[in-house]
């Protein structure tokens, strides 16, 4: 699978929950603000764009004065589109567990001395 390379089309506007992106060839075409964004975080193919909007949504939304939830639909839509362009384990990677730190409660844990 080849890397789609981030590439601005100006005459594109991203809305809300859209970012009106499209494939053509080799190229991701994202509207300008958006490739500006991009550039500034140095992200410059689709596979590290999905990847971060899966790790930091609330960097992109500050960026874009969007809220968190619209880029979390935009990122939705942008990984539908890319279905068969980028590598499966990136648009729909697996969560880590939740982990627990501290003391257990002493309510439901009973230590038997041997």
């Amino acid at each position: 699978m080849s890397h789609l390379t981030v590439h601005s089309k100006p005459k594109r506007k991203a809305l809300p929950r859209n970012f009106n992106a499209e494939i053509s060839g080799s190229h991701l075409l994202v509207p300008l603000e958006v490739a500006t964004v991009l550039q500034d975080l140095s992200v410059k193919t689709a596979d590290e764009f999905i990847s971060y909007l899966h790790s930091f949504p609330s960097a992109i939304a500050s960026c874009l004065n969007w809220d968190v939830e619209d880029v979390i639909v935009a990122r939705d839509e942008l990984v539908d589109q890319l279905e068969g362009h980028v590598a499966g384990e990136i648009l729909h990677p697996v969560r880590a567990k939740a982990r627990s730190y501290g003391a257990l409660n002493p309510e439901i844990y009973t230590f038997k001395a041997k």
